[in-house]
This record gives structure tokens, C-alpha cells and sequence, in this order.
């Protein structure tokens, strides 16, 4: 394979494009299947399913119970995982950025609570806990005209020889993302190269014999379509119809070849006079790269269906890596799974000894005296029913039950014990039902105590969550920027979504600034003669030079369910301070206290944004706590705010009060 991927000058050489995918898709399975641990995936599922290699025993006659203690366990971790949700906030120190700075923010929050991200996040989790990692797929939805993410199989994300670190794919050459789709939807999406689209297999079908749907029609008198017979009857699963699937594969390649002509190069999608058709095309001057936002190809393994720049302004691969538990000679890290198979197959063999000797202790050996009793009388005896009658002859032995040893039983029932500690301690769920019950306010002075008793892969998991997070927020305010019109803005917060660039600039309708470069601009931070005579540069550029003056800060600790309740705590402290260092709105939006509303505006008219023009406002209008605590009908001493407030729960109720060290 060549060391870069060859730029097709037209679809004369898509072949060679094609062949070159093909080698790189190899490769990159290759490199995945010779990972440690890949192996263990397919199992872990099939441990999940109930399918694992212990849910049947092979002798037929004993015991086939069995207790699938690895699902459990895995939806309890996907769902502590899914209620620790992480929050992250973007921050600027330019000040002609802070509104932009604050409307990501808050798109951020209504994104994720609107497009159920917590749920797309319990996606990767669950294909985190039986590979070891999993990505974040962010995407432009053009169906709902929205970002949408995606939790990706790590088995379906193949890395084009990747470098330089395992915690992210962006130090790759490229990736892969393969997708089962029908041969009719992918025909609808590229129809002029139809004919060129095969089938790779047959996709999976359901059939059932004895459904409730089935038995509804039955029921209703109501004759059945040969279809319904085909799903709903006793034909056999081979005479049901075929659903033709394709893989659609979607390559996104860092190609650095420049354009080396003489002439302006336009990639993308342009109209018949050369205007750009979306805001992903653009033109290529002499000398600049061709793909600076990564080149994007989709294919199947018969034909190229789309080869040009990824649509995407911030020039990464759209994959964001998860995995809390990496590892450096690993590429997928460690599934939490992966050390419970054996347990679990041991669970199940001790609870199948035990079924066994309870069966045997109420259903118990016979041992008979040939001459008391015949062999096919003793065929016919069921020790287990009620009743028997039995003959013997006194002069032998007659007949004996032979019962087991209840000792087994003990046996049996701690090391099931042990087994079920081991699993739980191995997978983690200890440590993570910990740091959900730190949801309850602890009666410590401060939370940080118990933060400290969370073990050191508690909080390692944290801060790995944390780093993940940083690169998924960079990508998500890119798109904010690159999709969201002023009308989405408007749409989801109001005239807040609105700054003065969106109405006064050469460039309306979007709020990234007209002028951003440090040479547009001179001594006295005004734009220079040639800036405003160039007017300002294509927007994909300015986002880009604008989204490196602001920060994607993610608190520390914000995977911690402790972390929400110690930063409600000290804002509560900042504003029972003397003076008060918050101002009440600002307070109340922390709480989460619904209709808060926003602070009245000032003489110009403008609604107060920043806490210290808040606290302007706070005081004019002399709210806010008064200067002492009314005691006995006289004015008391103020709370001094030097200790952190915490919940207190009185003997002999369950009443919980907010009291304060003195």
C-alpha cells in the first residue's frame, strides 16, 4: 500500500482508489484481530445474551440452571455509567468571544438533554464493557437538520495505521466506519451508480412458529397474506424472503498533497457559475493543501460512491475514543467483562451442584436387596412422590435411601458467595455504586472527603472520562458553528442566541466575527485598510481561527455524581458570603429552580449577562439576603460563609435541614 492515498484526478481512477481502500480495510481488520482481547468481544456478548459457553450442560440428565449474573452486571454498569453524566463548559479570555463562548455553552446543554445524548452515551458504555472501548460517532443528521451522535462497535471502526497514542483515533492515518445497510437504501442515496451496487449477503430474518401475533390472527378468524404465513407459520426459516445487504463503508483519510497547479482548484459541490452548494466546499488556491479538513470517500466493496473533502470544518476524524480502562500495548484497553467469564462459568457449574443435590436430596438413591425387591418394581419407585408403599423382606436388607451430604450444600452456597463478591469487585460495580450513593449529601464538612474515599480506579475512570469529553465538546461547538443557522439559535434560546455580529457585519447571519487573524487587526485593535478591502475570509476559515481562542474546560471530578452537589454547595456559599459573590439568578439557575427567569434590564436595555453585572443589578434593586438572621424577634448575626453548608439529617425523622459550621 502506498504511502498516501492516491487524489484521483477523475473517476477514470476510482479503481485504483478502490484498491487501495480494500488493502487498507485488510489491514486495518488485521490490525484489530491481532489486538489482545479481541477475541473475548464476540463472547462477552454472547455472555450478556445468556449464550455463553456454560448456559447449557452438556449432560442432558443433570442440572441446566443457571444464573446470568454478566448481564446484570453489565446493565448495571452501562447504567451508573449513563447517570454520571459529564458537563463541560467553554471559556474564553478574549472578550469579543464571550458571547460566543457562552451561546456553545448553553446549545451544548440543550443539545444534550434533547437529543437524549445520555442514552447515546449508554451505547458506548455497553460496547465499552465487552471490547474495552467504543467512539462517539458526532454526525450531521440531515434528516432532522441536527448533530446526532452514535456509539460505534470498536469492530466496525478500523484505524488506518494508527500512531502516536492509543486514547485517540486522531493521530491515525485514517479510519474506517462500516455500516449493514440494504442494497435499496443505498441504491436511493447514489441512484447514478445503481448498477454498480451488489449485494455482499443475505441479512437477518425473523421467523416464529407460535407468536402472539400469530395467535391473534388465529384467534380472529382472519386469513393470513403468504408473507404472514412465511413470519407466522410453520414454513420452515430457509422459505422466507431475503433482505439483500451491502456494507457501506465510510473512509476518512489525512491527505496532504497540495495543489500543485496553477489554477484555483474547487472541491466539493459547486453550481454551474462556481458558487458553492453548502458551506463544506471551497476553493483551493495554488500551493494550499487540497484536503485540509481530511479527505472523506464512501464505498462498498464494488464501487466508489463518494470521493471529495469531508464535510465536517473541524478537520478531524468525527470519532471521539472511550475507553475507561486503556492500556498502551492494548488498542481496545480492558472490557470489565472480559475477567468475569470464567467466574461466571463457575457460578453456574456451583449452581448446578447444588440443584443436583437438591434433587437428590428430595428425590434420594435407592440401594435394594436383590432378594427383597425385583428390578423392574424398582424401576417403577419415585422416592420423590407422596405415598410409596414398599415390600421387604425382613430377613435382608429391604431397601435403603442413600441421602447426600448436606455439607455440600455450605460448600456450595459460600463459594457462590465468593464468586458473586469477586465479579462484583472485578467489574467495578462496587466502586461505581459508591460514587452513585455520594448522591445523598454526605454529613462530612465537605464533599472532598468523600471524594478521597473513592478508590484510585474510580477516580483514574474519571479523569479518563474527563479527557474524553475534552475532545468531544471541541467537535461539538465546530458543528454548533458550522450547522446551526441564526434561526436554530433563535430557536433554542431566544434573542440570547443572537450577537451583534449575527446583524451588524459583512457576514450576517453568523456569529463567528468578521475579522479574527491577529494581522487583521492593528496597534489600536481596530481592522486594518487591507482587511476591511479583503473583506472578511470564507467562514470555515474564521471558525476555525476563532475556536482557538476558546477553551473546552471540563471540570475536574465531573464524572463523580459528588462533583454536581459540591458545586451547587459552594455557590450556595458564594452567595450567603458577606458580600455576596453571586448574585441570586445566578444562584437559582445552579439549583435548577424552574421559571427564574432573567434579570431585569438595565438603562441601555440590555439584560445583564456576567455575574458582576448581575450583582449591579441584585443591589439596586436591594434583593437578596438581608444583612442579619431575624432570632427571637431581634436581628441575629449573619452566617459567615466560612465553612461549606451541609445536609444534616435529625434524629427521629427523616427531615433533612441545611445548617452551617460555626
Amino acid at each position: 500500500m502506498a504511502d498516501n492515498p492516491p487524489i484521483p484526478v477523475d473517476a477514470s481512477q476510482d479503481a485504483r482508489t478502490l484498491g487501495w481502500l480494500m488493502e487498507a480495510m485488510q489491514e486495518s481488520e488485521g490490525f484489530l484481530k491481532a489486538q489482545d482481547g479481541y477475541e473475548q468481544i464476540q463472547p462477552s456478548i454472547d455472555a450478556i445474551k445468556g449464550w455463553g459457553a456454560s448456559a447449557t450442560n452438556p449432560l442432558s440428565k443433570l442440572s441446566q440452571v443457571k444464573s446470568n449474573r454478566i448481564g446484570k452486571l453489565a446493565s448495571d454498569y452501562s447504567a451508573l455509567l449513563t447517570n454520571i453524566k459529564p458537563f463541560w463548559e467553554y471559556k474564553t479570555d478574549n472578550e469579543r468571544l464571550q458571547k460566543q463562548a457562552m451561546i456553545n455553552g448553553k446549545l451544548s446543554t440543550e443539545w444534550y438533554y434533547n437529543r437524549q445524548i445520555d442514552l447515546r452515551f449508554g451505547d458506548m458504555t455497553r460496547y465499552s464493557s465487552v471490547a474495552g472501548c467504543s467512539y462517539a460517532n458526532l454526525t450531521w443528521d440531515t434528516n432532522v437538520q441536527d448533530v446526532a451522535c452514535s456509539g460505534e462497535d470498536p469492530r466496525d471502526v478500523l484505524p488506518i495505521r494508527p500512531s502516536g497514542g492509543y486514547e485517540s483515533i486522531q493521530n491515525a492515518m485514517g479510519v474506517i466506519i462500516r455500516r449493514e445497510r440494504s442494497v435499496n437504501y443505498v441504491k436511493e442515496l447514489y441512484p447514478s451508480k445503481a448498477a454498480l451496487i451488489v449485494a455482499d449477503r443475505d441479512g437477518s430474518v425473523g421467523a416464529g412458529g407460535g407468536g402472539s401475533t400469530a395467535q391473534l390472527y388465529r384467534n380472529l378468524g382472519i386469513e393470513s397474506t403468504p408473507f404472514q404465513q412465511a413470519l407466522w407459520g410453520e414454513a420452515p426459516k430457509r422459505n422466507m424472503p431475503r433482505l439483500p445487504v451491502v456494507d457501506l463503508y465510510t473512509a476518512y483519510i489525512r491527505d496532504d498533497r497540495r495543489n500543485e497547479s496553477s489554477n484555483v482548484v474547487m472541491i466539493g459541490q459547486f453550481d454551474s457559475d462556481g458558487r458553492p452548494l453548502n458551506n463544506w466546499s471551497y476553493k483551493v488556491q495554488p500551493g494550499d493543501l487540497l484536503y485540509p479538513n481530511k479527505r472523506m470517500i464512501q464505498f462498498t466493496k464494488t464501487v466508489v460512491l463518494y470521493d471529495s473533502t469531508s464535510i465536517y470544518w473541524h478537520g478531524m476524524f468525527p470519532l471521539c475514543k472511550f475507553s475507561l480502562d486503556p492500556w498502551p500495548w492494548s488498542w481496545f484497553g480492558k472490557a470489565p467483562l472480559w475477567d468475569l467469564l470464567p467466574l461466571q462459568g463457575m457460578y453456574d457449574t456451583t449452581l448446578r451442584a447444588i440443584s443436583d443435590l437438591m434433587a437428590k436430596m428430595v428425590q434420594p438413591d435407592i440401594i435394594a436387596d436383590k432378594q427383597s425387591i425385583s428390578r423392574a418394581a424398582l424401576n417403577t419407585l419415585n422416592t420423590r412422590a407422596a405415598g410409596q408403599k414398599f415390600l421387604s423382606n425382613m430377613m435382608g436388607k429391604g431397601l435403603q435411601l442413600q441421602y447426600p451430604n448436606v455439607a455440600g450444600f455450605e460448600m456450595g452456597f459460600k463459594i457462590l458467595e465468593i464468586l458473586r463478591d469477586e465479579m462484583d469487585y472485578n467489574s467495578g460495580i462496587r466502586d461505581m455504586s459508591q460514587m452513585m450513593r455520594l448522591n445523598q449529601m454526605p454529613s462530612a464538612d465537605t464533599i472532598d472527603k468523600a471524594m478521597q474515599s473513592m478508590t484510585q480506579t474510580a477516580q483514574a475512570r474519571s479523569r479518563i472520562f474527563e479527557a474524553f469529553t475534552r475532545e468531544f465538546a471541541k467537535m461539538l461547538a465546530f458543528n454548533f458553528s458550522q450547522f446551526y443557522t441564526i434561526g436554530d439559535r433563535i430557536a433554542r434560546m431566544g434573542t440570547k442566541g443572537i450577537t451583534t455580529n449575527d446583524l451588524e457585519s459583512f457576514d450576517p447571519g453568523s456569529f463567528i466575527p468578521d475579522f479574527i487573524a491577529p494581522e487583521d487587526f492593528n496597534d489600536r485593535g481596530q481592522p486594518t485598510a487591507e482587511a476591511l478591502a479583503r473583506g472578511p475570509l470564507p467562514r470555515m476559515d474564521r471558525a476555525k481561527l476563532m475556536m482557538e481562542h476558546i477553551d473546552y474546560y471540563v471540570t475536574p471530578g465531573s464524572q463523580l455524581s459528588s462533583s454536581e452537589i459540591e458545586s451547587k454547595l459552594l455557590y450556595l456559599q458564594l452567595y450567603r458570603s458577606v458580600p455576596p459573590l453571586i448574585d441570586q439568578w445566578t444562584l437559582l439557575e445552579k439549583l435548577g429552580i424552574p421559571n427564574v427567569g432573567d434579570p431585569p434590564a438595565g438603562p441601555n436595555g440590555e439584560v445583564p449577562e456576567t455575574i458582576t453585572d448581575r450583582l449591579v443589578a441584585q443591589q439596586m434593586m436591594q434583593l437578596g439576603l438581608s444583612a442579619g438572621v431575624m432570632q427571637n424577634g431581634n436581628e441575629g448575626r449573619r452566617p459567615t460563609g466560612q465553612a461549606m453548608p451541609k445536609l444534616v439529617q435529625k434524629d427521629g425523622g427523616t427531615r433533612t435541614t441545611m445548617s452551617e459550621s460555626k
